[in-house]
């Protein structure tokens, strides 16, 4: 009688699993809606790039609804069976009685390897969500500050072209230009460090889902009662469902983000103010001096635009790598 009331309640104490994946399932839509609006310059600017986010969270909630039915149906179909008979079904017989003499042993096996499941599963989550805020954060808000540099200091000022023959002013804006693009190519760093980890985290969630499998089978063939089997189960395949949505939410997220600085990088004048765009456009395919003078700009410093024609170009360099 003593193992039994012991086996009924640790598997009561695991049934608070259901709400607690529900909870984080909430909480995870809670974070989801953060890094849409976290990520919403990106998604504006490419319609594709939203339609594709709409028919992810679709596909989350079509998922959802799904694992939420297999549940009940494991409940009323796979684990009713087992209610006549707790201890006469086929893997009870076969591994139980022949390797657990006493039942305190299966007990205390059953709560290490659920509990060991979950956790690793939890923490995997947790990894993940949490490199994946860091970094879309991160490269949003790295992003804000150099379009603001870019228009507000680096170039010169849209109504005053008095300086451009101040070679100190020059080498300023030349010194301005390469911390720009030393802080680009941070930022494809951070996300192209990001997109490379998908990998093997995907891969650590297959495994943890391999591992979900086998718990949930051993658990539903183990004769406890059926209403801890339907929770713990449910609990299991809503966990698992949580760490493989996580996994492609940043899959999805890294992918855009790579895409938007490589267009970042083809482009980089298009984001500026329309007279420095003009001008910097001007400096970079065109030397002649009749030209030149049509935009008031006289006796250009010939090592000055070396510098920036280098600067830009190993921009084009980095682009070409990152794809």
């Amino acid at each position: 009688m003593g193992p039994r009331i012991l086996t009924s309640l640790v598997f009561e104490y695991d049934c608070s699993s259901l709400l607690i994946a529900g909870l984080l399932y909430d909480d995870f839509l809670a974070m989801h809606d953060l890094l849409r609006k976290t990520f919403r310059p990106v998604l504006s600017m490419d319609p594709a790039l939203t339609k594709r986010f709409t028919r992810r969270r679709l596909i989350c909630y079509m998922q959802f609804i799904s694992i939420t039915v297999l549940s009940i149906l494991i409940h009323y179909v796979g684990v009713t069976p087992f209610v006549g008979d707790p201890e006469g079904d086929l893997f009870h017989r076969l591994f139980v009685r022949r390797f657990f003499e006493d039942n305190y042993a299966l007990v205390v096996l059953q709560f290490i390897v659920f509990y060991t499941v979950i956790s690793i599963m939890t923490f995997g989550s947790i990894v993940q969500v949490t490199m994946c805020m860091y970094s879309v954060i991160q490269i949003n808000f790295q992003y804000h500050l150099l379009v603001d540099d870019l228009n507000n200091k680096l170039m010169f000022h849209p109504d005053d072209f008095s300086l451009i023959e101040d070679y100190s002013h020059q080498q300023k804006i030349s010194k301005n230009l390469k911390r720009c693009v030393e802080e680009l190519l941070k930022i494809q760093a951070v996300a192209t460090k990001f997109f490379k980890l998908q990998s093997p985290v995907i891969l650590v969630s297959m495994v943890s889902g391999g591992m979900v499998v086998l718990v949930l089978l051993y658990l539903l063939l183990g004769g406890n009662r059926p209403f801890s089997h339907f929770k713990i189960a449910g609990g299991l395949f809503v966990a698992e469902y949580m760490v493989v949505t996580f996994c492609r939410l940043g899959q999805e997220y890294s992918n855009a983000s790579v895409e938007f600085y490589d267009k970042l990088c083809e482009l980089p004048w298009y984001y500026w103010g329309t007279n420095n765009r003009k001008m910097l456009l001007m400096i970079l395919t065109n030397t002649k001096e009749l030209t030149i003078s049509c935009f008031g700009l006289k006796d250009l410093n010939h090592t000055f635009l070396l510098y920036i024609n280098r600067i830009w170009y190993s921009i084009f360099c980095v682009a070409r790598k990152v794809k």
